[in-house]
């Protein structure tokens, strides 16, 4: 990333929970001290409720779509 952005983007990866679990993690990215994370569809819920929603039909759909369409 760096070298194909001519040194304008660094990235650090910090694997295994090094900056902590889940929901710290969340909060650190709620509050601006890490730029992004990748966490359970269930952790995110709990800090943005509005998602509950998406992520309920989430779960409906894309089997449906998947066993339509074959993505296997």
């Amino acid at each position: 990333m760096e070298t194909a952005s001519n040194g304008e983007l660094l990235v650090e990866v910090y694997p295994a929970g090094q900056l902590g679990e889940g929901a710290s993690v969340i909060n650190q990215v709620s509050q601006g001290i890490v730029e992004s994370s990748i966490s359970s569809a269930g952790g995110i819920a709990e800090h943005y409720p509005r998602i509950r929603g998406v992520l309920t039909m989430s779960l409906i759909a894309f089997p449906a779509i998947d066993g339509a369409f074959q993505l296997h």
